[in-house]
C-alpha cells in the first residue's frame, strides 16, 4: 500500500532546528526581509512593531502580529517534534563546537561519520568579504547588539517570550 510505503519513508526522515539569539535573528529579519517588500523600508523599532506577512513554509497564520511573535511561533514549534527523530541548536552552539554538533547528528539519526576529522568551510557562502572567523566573532562576542538601539531592545522585551528564551539559554537584555 503506497500510504503506509509512504509514512515508513517519513519515519526515515530527522529534522534540525537552529534557534538564533531572537535580537540577532530579528536584525537579520529586518536586513534580509525576503519576502517583504516595502516601498519605503521602516526603521526597525517600526519594523519590530508591524504585522508580519507569513508564508506557507512558516505553517503559521497568514499574518503574525510581529515579526518578535515570529520568532516566538518557530521556536515554540520546535520543542515538541512529535515522533520524529530531531535535534535542537543554536547557532551560538554550532559556532562554539561544530564538531560536537556533527558527532551527535551521526548519533541520533544513526549516520556514520565519513571521516573523524571535523573540516570547517571557512569561506562564506553569503558575502565574499566574510569567512567563518567573522560569522563566530559577529554572533559569539555579540557584535550585532552594537547595531541595536535602546528602544529596540525595550520593544523587544514587551513581546519576546521570556520563558522561551531560557530553555534556549538566551538572556533577557
Amino acid at each position: 500500500d503506497s500510504d503506509s510505503n509512504a509514512f515508513s519513508e517519513i519515519a526515515n526522515v530527522g529534522f534540525i532546528t537552529i534557534t538564533k539569539n531572537p535580537y540577532s535573528w530579528l536584525l537579520s529579519l529586518y536586513k534580509k526581509p525576503y519576502h517583504q517588500y516595502y516601498d519605503d523600508k521602516p526603521e526597525f523599532e517600526e519594523f519590530l512593531t508591524s504585522p508580519w506577512k507569513t508564508l506557507g513554509r512558516d505553517s503559521v497564520e497568514k499574518t503574525c502580529v510581529t515579526p518578535i511573535e515570529l520568532w516566538n511561533v518557530k521556536n515554540r514549534s520546535y520543542l515538541d517534534m512529535g515522533d520524529v527523530k530531531y535535534i535542537n541548536t543554536t547557532t551560538e552552539d554550532i559556532f562554539l563546537s561544530p564538531d560536537k554538533l556533527i558527532s551527535k547528528i551521526c548519533e541520533t539519526f544513526s549516520v556514520e561519520r565519513k571521516s573523524q576529522e571535523f573540516l570547517n568551510y571557512e569561506r562564506s557562502t553569503k558575502n565574499s568579504g566574510k569567512n567563518s572567523n567573522w560569522y563566530k566573532n559577529y554572533y559569539l562576542n555579540e557584535e550585532w547588539a552594537k547595531e541595536i538601539s535602546s528602544d529596540a531592545i525595550n520593544i523587544i522585551n514587551e513581546h519576546i517570550d521570556v520563558k522561551l528564551m531560557d530553555i534556549y539559554n538566551y538572556d533577557k537584555r
